[in-house]
């Protein structure tokens, strides 16, 4: 049953977590994405009611729409320098997400291609750069 899964590790040598891969996991507190992850489908995390903090590695490039989806408890992001989009309505409704850390510096966060309402609903103000603060 996915609704009682709380933990889950992922191998290094995966690169893409499809669409609606861990939809209903409600019980998932926190995970870790290796360096090999490229790309996260969307609705990825669609109900995982519980998730309070994500940790995305170096090798991800695309945060799928709406990857994580109205998560009500995550209040911590970590995201890498390889980034390149956040897809819209990528962190929709995360109530508690105030801030994201991105490990790189805030010129190269401001060359993520952020589309429109990639953080609707979510009070994300201000995002912690290797460098200093960028407020949203």
């Amino acid at each position: 049953n996915l609704d009682k899964l709380e933990s889950v590790t992922l191998s290094e040598g995966l690169e893409t977590i499809e669409a609606e891969a861990f939809n209903g996991c409600s019980a998932l507190k926190s995970i870790e994405l290796p360096n090999s992850l490229k790309e996260i489908g969307a609705y990825a995390f669609l109900n995982c009611s519980s998730l309070e903090s994500i940790t995305i590695g170096k090798g991800i490039k695309t945060i799928a729409k709406q990857a994580f989806y109205n998560l009500d408890k995550l209040e911590s992001v970590t995201l890498s320098e390889g980034l390149e989009t956040i897809e819209r309505e990528a962190f929709y409704s995360c109530n508690a997400l105030k801030s994201i850390t991105y490990t790189g510096t805030k010129a190269q966060w401001g060359q993520v291609v952020r589309e429109v309402n990639w953080n609707l609903y979510s009070p994300i103000s201000v995002v912690h750069c290797s460098d200093g603060d960028v407020v949203i």
